[in-house]
């Protein structure tokens, strides 16, 4: 008895479908190739939007009275919407197409939420289930609060049908390139290569970075010296103490390379930061001037034994700024010149060419930039400022009655 009454309740109902569905969801998962659901890209992810609100309208005029009003009833909605964003927030907190997941992560779809099988249908049944509460609403708007509401709930259909079938349009891809050189091809992943329809030249690729640190420790056990709330980073004339040092910077190399025991200007890219320093004991009877550096990708750093419990050597440099300046070619046309830093992208006919990082091989520069292309992202955005409107509606609505 007791148990019919709880199934019986719709809320439970609500909540107890699209969790069927997230676990029918992992069974298909483990018993498929385990790469998840592959959507088609344009025009036929158009085709399937169409589909879907046909199929909508359709259910809602099939349905008896009692089964639409359930199904669009809040219990059912709280349920749908519950589950989804769950699996959204796993997304989070488990990392996503992760080589080194375990193997029922990756078997079960969750090291690839974003096409797996669970949010396939559980997004399905969330269309369903607010599609049919948009159209109960929208043949009955009376007041400022079904518009909102009816926009509020709008926005969350076109941001969920649109985030999902924008998968089928979705591009994400590297572009390792040499100083100098130029390509169009870039890399989806270790097996898929995409070619752009245009073709970039990296013209140069520049690093600035912080001044390092000058680094007292222990020579054995290597325990960092230097003391909080005091400025260690190297500078030309710059005076530090430690144990009864005294230490003096004669000289700062930014771009230096080895030369015996010394260092010069090089404009090599495996340079590295150089410092000569003269360093004093007992009020200057013990002198010794000397070399350190803070190394490279390549090289270890340069350190100088003061004595058998202090050395002195420099930190590596930490990253300010690295940009590439690039140009756009496009059969006769070329656009030159372009700077493309981290988080400052530049957009060419829908792709949003990212700064993502270097690398450096067989003494040569390595830019590797992101191409993205969304062409959905659009009506993303759309959909959240309907969203975000609605709420704010009913929020105010509220308050003022």
């Amino acid at each position: 008895m007791g148990k019919n009454n709880f199934l019986s309740n719709k809320y439970t109902q609500g909540i107890l479908i699209p969790l069927f569905l997230l676990f029918l969801g992992v069974i298909v998962e483990l018993l498929s190739n385990h790469t998840g659901v592959t959507l088609p890209g344009w025009p036929l992810n158009l085709y399937i939007l169409i589909g879907l609100v046909v199929y909508l309208i359709l259910l809602n005029k099939l349905l008896s009275k009692s089964l639409r009003n359930t199904l669009s009833g809040i219990e059912y909605s709280v349920g749908a919407i519950g589950v989804y964003a769950i699996l959204i927030l796993l997304m989070g907190f488990i990392k996503q197409n992760d080589l080194q997941a375990s193997d029922f992560v990756r078997e079960a779809g969750f090291s690839h939420i974003n096409r797996s099988w669970q949010l396939f249908l559980v997004s399905l049944y969330v269309l369903i289930v607010l599609g049919l509460v948009i159209l109960k609403r929208i043949v009955r708007i009376k007041s400022y609060k079904d518009f909102a509401f009816l926009l509020n709930h709008l926005g969350i259909w076109i941001v969920i049908v649109t985030a999902s079938l924008a998968t089928g349009d979705l591009l994400r891809a590297s572009m390792p390139i040499v100083e100098n050189s130029v390509s169009n091809i870039v890399k989806i992943n270790d097996t898929t290569f995409y070619n752009l329809p245009f073709w970039i030249r990296l013209k140069k690729f520049d690093i600035t970075t912080y001044n390092p640190d000058v680094m007292f420790y222990e020579p054995y056990s290597h325990r960092i010296l230097n003391k909080a709330g005091v400025d260690y980073s190297v500078a030309e004339n710059k005076q530090l103490s430690m144990d009864g040092w005294k230490i003096r910077v004669n000289k700062v190399l930014e771009n230096a390379k080895r030369i015996g025991d010394g260092f010069e200007l090089s404009d090599s890219v495996t340079n590295e930061y150089a410092a000569n320093i003269t360093a004093k004991y007992g009020g200057g009877k013990i002198k010794r001037t000397f070399w350190i550096s803070s190394g490279n990708y390549i090289l270890p750093s340069t350190s100088y034994l003061l004595s058998k419990r202090l050395a002195i050597t420099l930190s590596m440099p930490a990253e300010k700024k690295f940009l590439s300046v690039i140009d756009i070619i496009d059969g006769s046309k070329i656009i030159r010149d372009i700077k493309i830093l981290v988080n400052k992208p530049y957009n060419y006919k829908g792709f949003n060419i990212y700064q993502a990082g270097y690398k450096f091989v067989d003494n040569s520069k390595i830019s590797i930039l992101e191409v993205v292309k969304d062409p959905w992202l659009p009506i993303v955005y759309v959909g959240l400022i309907m969203l975000v409107v609605g709420a704010v509606m009913l929020l105010w609505i509220g308050k003022i009655r």
